[in-house]
């Protein structure tokens, strides 16, 4: 914090779409805000209005909105929401005059790009998705790679990432910027009592993130109605929500689980949720880098997770750290998840060394790093 704040100050102007529960709006919150307390000026640009907003900022953000009611049904909608976008954002850039323009998330990188061509600004793209998984919609796939060539710089999360832009993309300059772990964690509305999902002689798996496709909650309960087969005093947490909400608990009742998992609507308290469970699973068939992950780790959960791409190969760096299976492999999830249930296991060494990845992903480290990159960006020697 002292040396982002000994610098003299930058004028910085942030854009995602919005500040909604996620991994990726959390880190540019965290970000915004510890860049305005120590005194650089901070503006801060979603398409949704301040009041939707999951995740508090600095008071001393410049919060803005470029928000329109008009819901995109085809091509043409999509069209004429985006260039409103990109013109009120380009309004904010002309009135604010920033050094640098960072944007986090497929669309906002998309118009971020056509704002930064238009009015001749400095971009950092914030690449939070493995980019072959990246979910486009219409033309958004050519205006992401035009971004990406005209930006001046990339930020991704992972090796994997990096290396696949730089053989895919012209990106001028791309860097490896994974996200921080940061103890306490947020406490905030809606808070819930986790002693309401399960009683002291229980043991307790958390699963945490929306119930979409992406995250494969479907292979949780598998893998979970599998090893707890001669393991009955554990349950299993499914903490969020999401559009596999209904068909999760028909498949629980199909598997003669319902009464051993509880389906936990988003909390806003998650650590004392964490630090009541024993165990972290993740199905997940990809990542940009998994928050939930190490956030479960640094409260103490000894993790098992799919090595999908990308991120949880690199934050359980050991077996002594948690345990990583083939990714979609159902009967390897089980068989993992049953050792770690099993009396006798090496869970307390596991949980041991689970919370060293607050050191190895430190967020003074963290910040460290965005500062270089803005610092270099603002003065044009990237």
């Amino acid at each position: 914090m002292d040396r982002i704040a000994a610098l003299p100050c930058m004028n910085l102007l942030f854009y995602i779409h919005s500040l909604a529960n996620g991994g990726a709006e959390k880190v540019l919150a965290w970000l915004a805000s510890e860049l305005a307390a120590a005194g650089h000026s901070v503006t801060l640009v979603t398409n949704t209005t301040p009041e939707q907003d999951a995740y508090p900022i600095h008071a001393a953000v410049t919060r803005r909105s470029t928000y329109t009611p008009d819901a995109a049904r085809g091509v043409t909608d999509s069209v004429v929401n985006t260039w409103r976008r990109t013109r009120r954002l380009r309004a904010v850039a002309s009135e604010s005059r920033p050094d640098v323009l960072i944007t986090f998330m497929p669309v906002a990188n998309t118009i971020g790009g056509l704002v930064a061509r238009l009015s001749g600004l400095a971009h950092i793209i914030g690449e939070r998705v493995h980019p072959p998984y990246a979910q486009y919609r219409f033309g958004q796939k050519w205006l992401m790679h035009l971004a990406y060539r005209r930006s001046s710089a990339v930020t991704v999360l992972s090796e994997a990432s990096a290396a696949w832009i730089r053989a895919h993309t012209q990106a001028p300059f791309v860097t490896v910027i994974p996200n921080a772990v940061r103890l306490p964690l947020a406490d905030l509305q809606p808070r819930m009592n986790p002693t309401d999902f399960a009683d002291a002689s229980q043991r307790v798996i958390i699963c945490v993130g929306r119930l979409v496709d992406q995250k494969q909650p479907e292979q949780v309960l598998e893998a979970f109605a599998r090893a707890r087969a001669t393991h009955s005093y554990w349950v299993l947490w499914m903490i969020g929500d999401g559009p596999s909400r209904d068909a999760l608990l028909e498949q629980a009742r199909a598997l003669d689980i319902e009464d051993a998992v509880r389906f936990i609507p988003r909390v806003g308290n998650l650590q004392v949720f964490y630090e009541r469970a024993d165990i972290y699973i993740s199905a997940s068939a990809f990542e940009g880098f998994p928050n939930a992950l190490m956030e479960a780790m640094a409260c103490g959960c000894a993790p098992i997770s799919y090595d999908c791409p990308t991120g949880p190969a690199e934050v359980i760096a050991s077996r002594d750290w948690g345990c990583l299976v083939s990714n979609g492999d159902v009967a390897e999830l089980s068989a993992g998840l049953a050792a770690l249930m099993a009396p006798g296991s090496d869970i307390a060494h596991i949980q041991q060394h689970a919370r060293q990845v607050t050191r190895r992903y430190d967020p003074s480290d963290v910040l460290e790093s965005w500062l270089g990159l803005l610092e270099r960006t603002s003065s044009g020697s990237l």
